[in-house]
């Protein structure tokens, strides 16, 4: 539903004014934000935790993929259209300090290791060519940046590296039936992967009250991890 619906009103015109600086820093504030509302999780973990059990690309790359598209239909454009030309023109005599659109596109090749735009301009490709090595381009990208950013968050310590796969949904987030108690165990089991959850001992380390850290459901042991764990399993 989020692909379907929010997805394209959210990019809708993006891949021609294309958001920068704070503009783009406020859309993926939001976009993660929305993640974590869905995912049931909490607004402070770790960002690469969003994409890892959503399978979902950072916003940021959903606007480079509109914006490769766009450049890819004026480049399959008769040569003696505006858009071909004007193209053609920007590429050979804009600098990179320039505000054009063709510029900021090709930073985007460079950011993705593609070829040349001005080499792809006279060197027309098919459409299902451009899509697949632009998409395969931008998903290896984020793919490696995210895997390698989880490494960097101790609170995501149980999830194992290179987890991420775009399109994916990590299996945290599927229930194994639709039984309504599997659901309701899910929001549970993202929490714990993403370090999230609040346990007893975490109360009584963190508040400034007197807190118990007993386990609530034994009242024998303190509410660690594992003892959480084994409880629940039994």
């Amino acid at each position: 539903m989020l692909r379907t619906y929010i997805l394209p009103i959210l990019t809708y015109g993006l891949e021609i004014v294309i958001p920068k600086g704070k503009i783009l820093d406020n859309l993926q504030i939001q976009y993660k934000k929305l993640l974590k509302q869905i995912l049931s999780l909490n607004i402070n973990v770790a960002d690469p935790a969003v994409y890892l059990i959503s399978g979902l690309l950072p916003i940021e790359a959903e606007i480079h993929l509109k914006i490769l598209s766009m450049f890819g239909n004026i480049a399959r454009a008769n040569k003696n259209s505006s858009e071909w030309r004007l193209a053609e023109r920007q590429l050979q005599i804009k600098s990179f300090d320039s505000n054009s659109w063709f510029i900021d596109m090709k930073k985007i090749c460079i950011k993705y290791n593609l070829e040349n735009p001005l080499s792809l301009l006279y060197n027309e490709m098919s459409k299902g060519k451009w899509k697949n090595m632009t998409t395969t381009a931008v998903h290896k990208y984020w793919t490696t940046r995210i895997n390698e950013e989880i490494m960097y968050y101790s609170s995501l310590k149980y999830i194992p590296t290179s987890s991420f796969k775009v399109g994916k949904i990590h299996p945290l987030a599927l229930a194994n039936s639709a039984n309504q108690r599997d659901i309701n165990r899910i929001p549970i089991r993202i929490k714990i992967a993403t370090g999230s959850y609040i346990l007893q001992t975490n109360r009584a380390a963190y508040n400034q009250n007197n807190v118990d850290p007993t386990c609530k459901l034994c009242d024998q042991a303190e509410e660690s991890l594992s003892h959480f764990c084994c409880v629940v399993e039994h």
